[in-house]
């Protein structure tokens, strides 16, 4: 009997442990976009309580780049409930080693044609902000002398 209720307790500690390590989950939309110029574009938008939010949000997004980029290509898009490396830090709103464009909530972060991409960032920007974001910016990288 000594062991059924040590069993017991033990059952209901770990419940106890696992209800408090359990956090509610948050899913972050993130889609990947290639360009016809070369550019490639990781773009996070805020954080949604519910997957099906998170769903959502990227459908509505690849219908407005169908709508405003044609020749572009949504490489990938996903609902990520944990962010690692540039996914993390575009959604923490941290500098970063490339172009990126801050927008409301929503973050992008550019690759591409040196010759090109601060050009494209400000366009992108300034498209932002015509689709109706109060504001956007383009921001320029990090480099090894800045903090």
């Amino acid at each position: 009997m000594r062991y059924v209720l040590l069993a017991l307790f033990l059952l209901a500690a770990g419940v106890l442990v696992g209800h408090l390590q359990h956090e509610p989950a948050a899913y972050a939309p993130i889609a990947r976009v290639r360009t016809s110029d070369g550019l490639y574009i990781t773009l996070v938008q805020p954080r949604t309580g519910r997957r099906s939010a998170c769903a959502t949000a990227l459908v509505r997004f690849g219908e407005a780049l169908a709508r405003s980029c044609p020749r572009c290509a949504m490489e990938s898009a996903d609902c990520a409930a944990r962010l690692e490396g540039i996914d993390r830090s575009l959604a923490n709103g941290e500098r970063v080693p490339i172009y990126t464009i801050a927008a409301g909530g929503i973050r992008a972060g550019l690759l591409g044609p040196p010759r090109s991409v601060a050009a494209e960032c400000q366009a992108m920007a300034s498209q932002f902000v015509r689709s109706g974001i109060a504001s956007a910016a383009c921001i320029a990288p990090i480099t090894s002398g800045s903090s």
